[in-house]
């Protein structure tokens, strides 16, 4: 089935602002962010000083922490200070680049794909250095302790390491140098007629792609990579993740303010729901609203409104290494729940006790597995079958609580919230395919 006359583009301003925003928070990010990291330090507040302009720093106290047998190895000889000299030029050359280039992609778009191109190639080229410094000091650190040199060794049992900083910089460099045509192409085209899709959608199913893939990986890095330290990056990351299929619903028209109003309106709710019923301890209505907003806005803004409440509303209840994971878990239950339900809502035949359960199940198997999961891989010090076990026995209280909880306040608000809600989308033409 086609329909009759349907105005597309090959890109979209949303993606310009995206090469935009890129370039500025990678300009802040070398000028001003932590790229280097002593993992043993993590903890005793003096991580943030190792800027790429401070690296001397860096070196002094590890020398002082690990009480080199043969102090003096652990230097940064001729050639280590040529490599730093070389990363802290690129670095240096690369902000004003940086900045000229979100410049002239506001202004010229396609015109300016050189330009973000050769800034995110500078970026690239001062992460590379820093990590050819970081190497050559971790084999003189390791060698002087009489430790191996191998891959473990140099990358995740590292004594010395770059930063999320540093990985994100190299990451946005990458996903810029390779992609700067595609973002800033903003051509108009006029096609005939499209074939209507059927089933899942083109955006669902980048948003499942993103959800069952990028996000756990982004998740796993943190915990491998960062040893679950730069948790604030991680949930940063994403949130970015999250964002990128719903704002791939821009791409044929313009955004309206409104719609996302409305998805901050449903964040705060959440929120402020987390924290009127913080003596109840996991009787909360945050699942039950992440629910609501997946079924009545569709499944991206429901996994958005679940990862933005998961990380907004810890800012009262703590940061942690399981904020990533909450948000996960909160976005993939908003996700499914929009997934199943969101077209029975639209032709009025929404089943409540359908909804209940389907909130109790995720809560207890989604929510409840994954953050037990978190649990063990966090709290730990020997994984074992047992004690894995053990966790997972011990969480099941706390699931069927927050479960039973999730069933109550969907009863409840379910149903007013989503008439709400269809009435807004209706009059205004909100988040409609």
């Amino acid at each position: 089935m086609y329909t009759d006359k349907v105005k597309t583009g090959t890109g979209a301003d949303s993606w310009v602002m995206v090469a935009v925003w890129l370039c500025v928070a990678m300009a802040a990010n070398a000028a001003f962010a932590p790229w280097f990291s002593i993992p043993e330090l993590a903890y005793q507040g003096l991580t943030d000083q190792f800027a790429l302009w401070r690296a001397g720093e860096s070196v002094d106290l590890a020398r002082q922490l690990y009480l080199v047998q043969a102090p003096q190895l652990l230097t940064l000889d001729g050639e280590m200070l040529a490599w730093l000299r070389a990363t802290q030029l690129a670095a240096g050359l690369s902000i004003p680049a940086l900045l000229l280039a979100a410049v002239l992609a506001w202004q010229r778009k396609k015109g300016a794909t050189a330009a973000v191109r050769l800034s995110a190639l500078l970026a690239l080229l001062s992460v590379a250095g820093a990590a050819v410094v970081l190497v050559r000091l971790s084999e003189i650190l390791n060698a002087s302790l009489g430790q191996g040199n191998t891959f473990w060794d140099l990358t995740v049992f590292s004594h010395m390491q770059l930063t999320g900083f540093a990985c994100g910089q190299g990451a946005a460099g990458l996903a810029l140098l390779l992609g700067a045509g595609r973002l800033l192409n903003t051509q108009r085209v006029e096609l005939a007629s499209v074939p209507t899709v059927r089933g899942m959608g083109r955006r669902t199913r980048l948003a499942a792609g993103v959800i069952l893939v990028l996000i756990p990986l982004l998740i796993a890095f943190g915990i491998v990579f960062l040893k679950g330290r730069s948790y604030y990056f991680i949930s940063i990351c994403v949130i970015v993740a999250a964002m990128l299929p719903f704002f791939a619903a821009f791409e044929d028209r313009r955004p309206q303010a409104r719609e996302l109003v409305l998805i901050s309106s449903l964040v705060v709710i959440a929120t402020a729901g987390r924290a009127v019923f913080f003596m109840l301890p996991h009787f909360k209505p945050v699942t039950a609203l992440v629910i609501v907003a997946g079924i009545g806005l569709g499944a991206e803004a429901g996994f958005l409104t679940g990862a933005m409440t998961g990380f907004v509303s810890n800012f009262f209840f703590g940061q942690g290494p399981w904020t990533p994971w909450q948000m996960f878990a909160f976005g993939v239950i908003g996700f499914l729940a929009g997934l199943l339900f969101e077209k029975r809502m639209r032709r009025g035949n929404l089943p409540l006790v359908g909804v209940c359960v389907y909130g109790f199940l995720a809560t207890v198997v989604i929510y409840g597995l994954l953050l037990d999961t978190s649990t063990a891989l966090s709290v730990l010090e020997g994984l074992t079958w047992q004690s894995v076990l053990a966790c997972y026995v011990a969480g099941v209280p706390v699931n069927i609580t927050h479960g039973v909880s999730t069933v109550v306040f969907l009863s409840l608000c379910a149903k007013p919230m989503l008439k709400k809600i269809r009435r807004m989308r209706k009059k205004y033409g909100l988040l409609m395919e």
